[in-house]
């Protein structure tokens, strides 16, 4: 399976690709167009070699909130940030790293991805039943799955997810 890397381009990514996507995450000046479902997972990928996973669900939150709001993505009980979603495909992103060589460069890691589950949306429903996981409740904070445990989230992993949702999520609440 392959997606589209940039929704106005169905070329593959390559190093270059993901570096520049990377910068212009972290600098909220990245255009609609080229955050794509598979960006979510590059970048998921490139923080969590970069940070490490625990660090990487501290600091993604917060990014992506604000390049919506630099977008114009109004993050809200429904649209925009979902801490419940960014924190389940951390995770996937997580195992995946781990499932492959440490050196394996991040645009061959974002290419096996897009072959896996995680390529696919709906990916956390694996886990989530639809009403929990689309309520407010889980778009505002972690909240635990419902029909299948995500292996490796213990105790001090789930407080990690509470802590890293960005405070005005939380203060909606």
């Amino acid at each position: 399976m392959t997606l589209p890397w940039r929704k106005d381009s169905p070329a593959q990514p390559n190093e270059a690709d993901i570096a520049d996507l990377l910068q212009r995450f972290d600098a909220a000046k990245l255009e609609p167009a080229r955050w794509t479902h598979l960006a979510h997972l590059a970048v998921g990928a490139a923080l969590i070699r970069r940070l490490g996973y625990l660090d990487a669900c501290r600091a993604i939150p917060g990014r992506i909130w604000r390049l919506n709001e630099a977008s114009g993505v109004p993050n809200s009980d429904t649209r925009g940030y979902h801490h419940t979603v960014t924190m389940a495909f951390l995770w996937g992103v997580s195992r995946a790293l781990a499932a492959q060589p440490a050196d394996l460069p991040l645009a061959q890691l974002v290419e096996r991805m897009a072959g896996t589950a995680l390529a696919t949306k709906q990916f956390p429903l694996a886990h989530y039943g639809f009403e929990r996981l689309w309520s407010a409740e889980a778009r505002r904070g972690w909240v635990a799955p419902d029909l299948a445990p995500m292996d490796g989230v213990d105790a001090a992993t789930a407080a990690v997810f509470v802590a890293a949702a960005p405070e005005r999520a939380q203060a909606a609440a």
